[in-house]
């Protein structure tokens, strides 16, 4: 017979036999839980007292351990009555397809310049201009040298005036995340305009720009704490390796240097031609471009580095996003009027956003375009996501 607590109900001993499952069961189920979604696994710590004390509260380990990082969720962008009016954001899960709305107060003082990892990577307004890491579902934050500060390797000002404001745009940067063994957090930034890279980490107090400098042309992805580079031709990738921290001998000042871009791949018999993107898909880089005005290849980069210039034509049931425009590059395994296996991008000879299908080499368009964008535009939630739904651009 079940106990009945002082208030009549039955007690939540009873009604949950699973407060007694012992700790260390509980926290690998947890474990497992939170391999598959952040969420999930604050949800699993909901269920008990039992269960939360047990477990590993993610709040401030948001940011140093990559485990409890929002990995497969993306905040909408904004525009196109995306978000509730009542201030908060809504996220969408690449990989369930699931919504979430969130409040992120910070947002009403800071401007969002890319998703890193989940994280959201923050400028402040105003003439403070200080750069921040924020975990949107935690709360958690880690504070950057403003963006003003930066100086160059040798020391001096950056001069700001030869630096369009355009990088402080949503997604006009692509940037990196790395922590070291004592949670110092360093963020690569690439700077089109300047054709370099600048970094910071959470003790500095300037950004440094690196003393060499890329092919502005070159398309950049950020994967595992590293840059990925494709040049202009497609033939090789590049790995810009985090900053390492130089220890000093004369003065006994340490500080960080960042390291040229490293040639990982070169592929001279590759018979992509032009479209070159880089795009992340179940934990690997994919290359993928066009090889005539129609067709489409997709190559793994860990082939591409043994010599193995195989095209794929599956990606594991997954669709790729190839956003021209905004930088986004993604892979996603749930979205609505999205086929598995296929390519999201516009298609060169018409004015639509469609899927390239990777095993029959076809292109459809996702839905039938409207009027006010003469067809090129689908109002469909992947049209939003990728950026060209224009005529809803006034959309509130």
């Amino acid at each position: 017979m079940s106990s009945v607590a002082s208030d009549g109900h039955p007690s939540i001993d009873d009604e949950s036999p699973w407060v007694s499952l012992p700790a260390d069961l509980a926290r690998l189920v947890g474990s497992q839980v939170l391999a598959g979604d952040l969420l999930d696994y604050i949800r699993f710590r909901a269920v008990c007292p039992h269960w939360r004390s047990v477990t590993v509260c993610p709040r401030r380990r948001g940011i140093v351990d990559s485990c409890f990082r929002p990995r497969r969720w993306m905040m909408l962008p904004d525009g196109h009555g995306l978000h509730p009016q009542d201030g908060s954001k809504r996220f969408f899960n690449l990989s369930t397809a699931a919504f979430l709305r969130a409040r992120v107060d910070l947002l009403r003082t800071h401007d969002v310049l890319c998703q890193v990892e989940g994280l959201l990577l923050l400028r402040l307004r105003g003439p403070e201009d200080t750069i921040s890491l924020l975990h949107p579902f935690t709360g958690a934050v880690a504070e950057l040298p403003p963006f003003m500060s930066t100086v160059t390797s040798s020391g001096e000002p950056l001069n700001w005036g030869v630096v369009h404001d355009s990088i402080f745009s949503y997604n006009a940067i692509v940037a990196s995340l790395n922590v070291s063994a004592d949670r110092v957090v360093t963020v690569m930034i690439v700077l089109t305009d300047l054709s370099r890279v600048a970094f910071a980490t959470t003790k500095d107090e300037h950004w440094t720009l690196s003393d060499w400098r890329f092919n502005p042309n070159h398309k950049q992805i950020s994967f595992h704490g590293k840059m990925y580079m494709v040049n202009g031709s497609g033939r090789q990738i590049f790995r810009i390796d985090p900053p390492r921290l130089e220890h000093g001998t004369m003065s006994g000042v340490s500080s960080y240097s960042l390291a040229p871009p490293r040639l990982v791949a070169s592929f001279p018999t590759i018979k992509i031609r032009h479209g070159f993107q880089l795009v992340e898909c179940q934990s690997e880089i994919l290359l993928t471009g066009f090889s005539d005005h129609i067709h489409m290849l997709v190559y793994r980069l860990s082939d591409l580095m043994l010599g193995q210039v195989i095209p794929l034509t599956s990606v594991g049931g997954n669709a790729l996003l190839v956003d021209v425009t905004t930088r986004m590059n993604c892979s996603f395994s749930a979205m609505p009027t999205i086929e598995s296996d296929t390519i999201v991008r516009p298609h060169l000879m018409r004015r639509y956003l469609g899927q390239y299908h990777l095993t029959s080499g076809t292109w459809t368009p996702i839905v039938k375009g409207c009027d006010n964008c003469h067809g090129l535009c689908t109002c469909s939630l992947i049209s939003h996501i990728s950026g060209y739904c224009h005529c809803a651009a006034n959309h509130r």
